[in-house]
């Protein structure tokens, strides 16, 4: 036969009882938290969504990084522009900053090169690539400083680009966004 020695020795075989069995209820919810938040999330996380650009009279299908989880990932462990397979040329960037302040793109974990338009609105002309630059796999920084907070940067396939972006600019390479689709 088990016997207790002490009123402490009853509070402490009670409060280890009580803990344990809180202890099972909070996994169980926590289980089903988790199953019911990634059934949810789950999807939404790995859709992107696409926009269509009109670029100096050309649409191009762009994919939308419109969240910082996007943005972050890019092209990162893609194996084209268009991973999806819905014909996307590229993807829009819609960073949200001053002007003056330095926005940082990488080519680490990427397998293809891009080109990055620095796109800004230039009153009487309209929205314009201010920088384009050629960007090489894997190098590991791009530094674009933004020119006001409604700027927003496009990486487009390099074989788009010279096809019917550069061949298509006026005496030099202006690139000019139409609008939309």
């Amino acid at each position: 036969m088990y016997r207790i020695h002490s009123r402490v020795s009853i509070y402490i075989a009670v409060a280890s009882v009580v803990m344990v069995a809180i202890a099972s209820i909070m996994v169980i919810n926590l289980g089903e938290r988790a199953s019911n938040m990634l059934s949810s999330t789950t999807p939404m996380a790995l859709s992107w969504h696409t926009i269509c650009l009109v670029i100096n009279g050309v649409e191009a299908k762009l994919y939308l990084a419109d969240t910082p989880s996007k943005q972050t990932e890019g092209y990162m462990f893609k194996k084209s522009t268009d991973f999806l397979g819905v014909g996307a040329v590229g993807m829009l960037f819609n960073i949200s900053t001053q002007p003056g302040y330095s926005v940082a793109f990488t080519m680490r974990n990427v397998a293809f090169p891009l080109y990055l338009l620095h796109i800004t609105h230039v009153e009487g002309v309209g929205d314009v690539a201010v920088d384009v630059i050629y960007m090489e796999p894997g190098k590991e920084l791009y530094v674009v400083t933004a020119r006001s907070q409604n700027d927003y940067f496009i990486e487009l396939d390099t074989e788009f680009y010279n096809r019917y972006i550069v061949s298509r600019a006026a005496g030099g390479v202006l690139v000019r966004i139409n609008g939309m689709c």
